[in-house]
């Protein structure tokens, strides 16, 4: 009829639980026994939940992953992303299928024996455009030395097929190679083809050969390698820290004593090569801490070491650089050890004795933000006898002696964050009682004492004192 409005159409009914963006954000937070569930629900849901269940393969977790047969991994294995601890040639083999070549991450051993050579690189080389981390090791070091083909990294699998000069580089930002050989060249060539790197890890990895041209990489920030590793080969080579000018971070340590790299040699070139290089981990003796800190580094700005190196010069070669030390920290004894945990474990009587001495670090380093003694039993009696210089301190792990149990060390964290709380209040205008003042001066406990302590320091956001760690409230 003319002038009738059109009656609008049906509504659909649409199931929110439906739309595929809700799906698939829900997918990255379930569990792998969840999506394993949910890929069973139908064909719609399997298709989310799927490429989830595959996502990543950790054979120390999954180790029967190894027994699926070569058409499921065929049929599923363009969704693997991450591979960890493949180690065995079975568990090798099983990740080698050709539907696997899309990796990001890849953690596998490389050497034992031919075949496990084979297939590794095999993993390797068809991955590498898309690789973004890789971690290649062996199980133990090489006992023939350079006569084991099978310790030697493929350079070449690490290389895109493609030529750079075509515009194809890898993606690779880690490395780390651990107990292999690497000749010079295969490591220039690695480089060359990888620019978007910035860690690169030579653990226990021994570098052979010289080259007959250097390569100066931008891109890599951190590196770790023993000091042999760094310089040793032909006299008339240049170190490897002369192939990155952007070096920041280096960690070192030093596997042959009987190998004796001068130290004006590596002094020449850091300040040479790596200008930028002042953050330090040094994993050596009691002599290599003294030795970069004393005649190599230069502004300082964080450092770790063994706590076992804990004599009074080793706090005064730490001294020459409290104009710039920003993070102070030490290795722990344990692997593995987590912060959060629940369990107060005993501390050293040897590394109680030099307690004192540590006082002068936070007391004469203004610059300090990160300070982790988590082995060093402090003594409030000797803490409160100076002030404190880092009052932008934002990390601080430390045990005190008196909290030894775990109500005790809870006790303090609570009356910290307490405080902290009220001085939250007041700074928004809150009165805060005489009462509540006249109990915290009265208050002489240990756990009052520390609480006080950490009052002073008002930008802590981290605090740990033996189990778990608190920020403020």
């Amino acid at each position: 009829m003319e002038g009738s409005t059109p009656s609008p159409p049906p509504t659909t009914k649409i199931n929110p639980f439906h739309l595929p963006e809700l799906m698939h954000r829900i997918s990255r937070f379930v569990s792998l026994t969840d999506a394993i569930a949910c890929a069973q629900v139908s064909k719609e849901w399997a298709e989310t939940f799927i490429p989830i269940v595959w996502y990543e393969v950790d054979f120390s977790l999954q180790p029967r992953f190894a027994d699926l047969s070569p058409d499921i991994i065929s049929k599923h294995g363009q969704h693997i992303r991450i591979i960890n601890n493949a180690k065995t040639i079975h568990e090798v083999t099983a990740v080698a299928n050709e539907a696997v070549m899309n990796l990001a991450s890849l953690r596998i051993e490389a050497a034992a024996s031919v075949m496990h050579h084979i297939r590794t690189y095999e993993i390797v080389s068809r991955s590498i455009p898309s690789l973004e981390s890789l971690r290649l090791t062996a199980a133990s070091e090489s006992v023939n030395g350079e006569a084991s083909l099978t310790h030697f990294v493929s350079a070449s699998s690490l290389i895109p097929f493609s030529s750079p000069l075509l515009g194809v580089a890898s993606c690779l930002t880690s490395l780390r190679i651990e107990r292999l050989y690497l000749t010079r060249e295969g490591l220039m060539s690695i480089l060359q083809a990888s620019p978007e790197l910035v860690d690169l890890k030579l653990i226990r990895t021994v570098i052979v050969g010289s080259a007959r041209q250097t390569i100066r990489h931008p891109g890599v920030e951190t590196l770790a390698a023993g000091i042999e590793c760094l310089f040793h080969g032909d006299p008339a080579d240049p170190s490897l820290l002369s192939y990155f000018p952007s070096l920041n971070r280096l960690c070192t340590w030093q596997e042959h004593p009987q190998i004796a790299i001068p130290t004006a040699k590596i002094k020449e070139d850091v300040a040479r090569f790596c200008p930028l290089l002042t953050r330090y981990e040094l994993q050596g003796s009691r002599n290599l801490v003294h030795q970069f800190l004393a005649h190599i580094g230069r502004d300082v700005s964080s450092l770790m070491y063994k706590f076992s190196h804990i004599p009074g010069d080793t706090i005064m070669d730490i001294l020459l650089h409290q104009a710039t030390l920003q993070g102070l920290g030490v290795f722990s004894e344990r692997s593995g050890a987590s912060f959060d945990e629940d369990e107060v474990e005993e501390v050293s009587e040897v590394v109680q004795e030099f307690s004192q001495f540590f006082q002068l670090i936070p007391r004469g380093c203004s610059q300090l933000k990160h300070l982790d003694l988590h082995l060093l039993e402090m003594d409030m009696d000797e803490v409160e006898l100076g002030e404190w210089a880092c009052k932008d301190l934002v990390v601080l792990r430390v045990r005190i002696k008196g909290l030894d149990t775990k109500e005790r060390i809870l006790e303090a964290i609570a009356l910290w964050r307490q405080g902290c709380w009220r001085r939250r209040q007041e700074e928004a205008g809150a009165p805060i009682t005489l009462e509540e003042e006249r109990d915290d001066q009265m208050d002489l406990s240990i756990e009052a004492r520390v609480a006080h302590h950490l009052l002073k320091l008002e930008k802590l956001r981290s605090v740990w004192l033996g189990c778990q760690t608190w920020g403020p409230i």
